[in-house]
């Protein structure tokens, strides 16, 4: 067997993309640069790498206009997946699937699908700097742990109780203005009763997961949020975490002493970084929301754009928890991809000689009977064709072992595969079929024709006598 080659494994990832039901991609936007080494003036190394930076107000409109309407432009709130407490819950405690955490604050997109997911008489278009549309999920957390206000506990019987409450977000006091649909999947409703579940259970880490790359704790701000709160000179300005200034392109040096045969002799180290990346000095969203395209041509040309680098040395990341297991499997694969062809290589040749020891030798201890069939008039070629159809034989029966082993391995191989990410890497198809019955077809006929030809241009009487 093979593992599929990149076209290959692009289309299969892809369906798999589809057949998971993601229903958005989280983009992430990086710029790559080339770190250069300098040791007294002389390169001593370059190294390749890459920087998350944010987007700006016109790549979310560029984006809008190729995606459609319902992308998203998000703050993130931390550094990590976690995002800010809600502060002023009633009940403290953790649970495995309540987690009352806001991740990222966006910008409501008016007249897009988006206003169809609204679970309140809402109006995003008039939404006030301190107001906030929370989801539906989050208002489940509200509901289990509790929300006080500055009049006690607040009953949360239904999405029209929360509106106008206030919510502790960090060092944020903001009022809840409304609640869209955005709820986990029924699959993860066991976890609402459960008790005592560790934090490395399977099904929980599956569930932050969920978490962490949708949209379950993203809240929709006013259009001017960012221009009156999170920017860095405004009047309420918040240092937003993220670490989104780009890397500068320019070298920078350093020197070190060290003791060397007694003298001291200082080395100068320097560090040239080189991008044709330049920063635009307007970049606010640290990530772009798509919807989840319907067809695989569609998310075939999502997955070509995220992963091209423009000339100025960005690309764009696609950010799920799904490709987060892709990029982990193709990692092993591309080591497994070099393993494999070895690991082929060395049995394909040993079981090419082992056909070829066998049929050879089995065809020398005939030496008589092929003296005997030329003694009564066999031509050679019919003593190859009797040969030929016993090697076919032969060879015919280690091709359908060969073929089952090998479909048993692929088999069990893809099913490990399969658990990580509902993908079967592994290929054993027509190509792979070729190749083992090219094996077994070449390998049989050098086996036969070399000794036979050997033994049928003898005398009959040599080969009868060779025993």
């Amino acid at each position: 067997f093979c593992v599929a080659d990149a076209t290959d494994r692009k289309s299969i990832l892809e369906l798999k993309r589809i057949d998971a039901g993601v229903e958005s991609f989280s983009l992430q936007k990086y710029y790559r640069y080339t770190t250069v080494h300098y040791s007294d003036g002389k390169e001593t190394g370059r190294y390749e790498n890459a920087e998350e930076i944010a987007f700006t107000a016109e790549e979310l409109a560029t984006f809008r206009e190729k995606y459609g309407g319902d992308v998203l432009g998000a703050y993130a709130l931390s550094n990590d997946r976690e995002g800010l407490g809600i502060r002023n819950l009633y009940r403290a405690g953790e649970h495995a699937y309540y987690y009352p955490y806001i991740q990222s604050f966006a910008e409501f997109p008016h007249g897009s699908s988006w206003e169809n997911r609204l679970l309140t008489d809402t109006d995003c278009s008039a939404l006030a700097d301190d107001e906030v549309v929370i989801s539906s999920y989050l208002f489940s957390c509200l509901q289990h742990f509790g929300l006080y206000d500055e009049e006690g506990e607040v009953a949360l019987n239904d999405y029209a109780d929360v509106l106008g409450r206030p919510i502790r977000i960090g060092t944020f006091v903001m009022r809840i203005a409304g609640v869209y649909r955005y709820d986990l999947a029924q699959t993860y409703d066991p976890l609402k009763t459960a008790e005592d579940v560790k934090e490395d259970d399977p099904f929980v880490v599956k569930l932050r997961d969920e978490l962490n790359y949708g949209l379950y704790r993203t809240a929709f701000v006013s259009d001017t949020f960012y221009q009156n709160v999170l920017e860095p000179d405004a009047p309420d300005a918040y240092a937003l975490q993220g670490a989104m200034a780009p890397r500068a392109a320019v070298g920078n040096g350093s020197c070190f002493a060290a003791a060397r045969s007694g003298l001291n002799v200082r080395s100068v180290i320097t560090n040239e970084t080189i991008t044709r990346y330049k920063p635009l000095g307007a970049e606010r969203y640290s990530q772009t929301v798509v919807p989840a395209p319907e067809s695989a041509s569609s998310l075939r040309a999502l997955v070509m754009d995220a992963e091209e680098a423009d000339e100025t040395d960005v690309f764009y990341k696609l950010d799920t928890a799904f490709e987060d297991r892709i990029f982990t499997v193709s990692e092993v694969l591309e080591v497994l991809e070099q393993i494999f062809l070895w690991i082929g290589v060395a049995m394909a040749v040993f079981s090419m000689l082992l056909l070829f020891n066998f049929i050879s030798v089995s065809i020398t201890n005939k030496k008589k009977e092929i003296g005997i069939l030329r003694a009564v008039g066999a031509r050679s070629a019919d003593v190859f064709k009797i040969f030929f159809s016993e090697s076919a034989i032969i060879s015919g029966i280690c091709f359908v072992l060969a073929m089952i082993a090998s479909s048993v391995t692929c088999f069990f191989l893809n099913r490990s595969f399969m658990g990580m990410i509902g993908a079967s890497i592994l290929v054993f198809g027509p190509v792979s079929w070729v190749i083992l019955f090219g094996i077994a077809a070449v390998t049989s006929f050098i086996a036969t024709f070399l000794p036979v030809l050997s033994i049928a241009r003898r005398k009959p009487v040599d080969s009868i006598r060779a025993l």
